[in-house]
């Protein structure tokens, strides 16, 4: 059965060019469409770098592989870039296997890819047992 795609987008607050895009479910050709209107609509809007916080996709197929692709390009023709945060489960075994980790920048998990964009932390780790450090 067929986890919904959710696509949400999250802007950087103090920055016009970055964005954080958040899709969870299940990445196909029934769904891709959700992700292209947020992705195209950030893009248009002037936020060309972009991490994909992928952790929750739970199914990808081929359609949803191009999408990624065509993303990828449509941000570097537009003097940005995306990279990809918490590839796991399928679309990693995807991206291995069709040696596509060659061609993105992914990183571990969001945290990992606002280091990059920021040089440092901006999510707070959670001890076990609750509250911030």
């Amino acid at each position: 059965m067929s986890v919904p795609l959710t696509v949400a987008e999250t802007p950087f607050p103090d920055d016009l060019h970055h964005t954080v895009i958040t899709v969870a479910g299940d990445l196909e050709k029934p769904s891709v469409h959700l992700l292209r209107k947020v992705a195209d609509q950030a893009i248009t809007n002037g936020r060309t770098k972009i991490i994909l916080n992928v952790h929750g996709v739970t199914f990808c197929d081929s359609t949803g592989l191009r999408e990624l692709l065509t993303l990828l390009r449509q941000t570097y023709e537009n003097s940005g870039w995306l990279r990809l945060a918490g590839v796991t489960g399928v679309l990693e075994r995807l991206m291995t296997l069709t040696r596509l980790y060659d061609a993105f920048p992914v990183d571990p998990d969001l945290n990992a890819s606002l280091r990059y964009v920021y040089g440092r932390d901006l999510i707070p780790e959670t001890p076990p047992g609750g509250g911030p450090r």
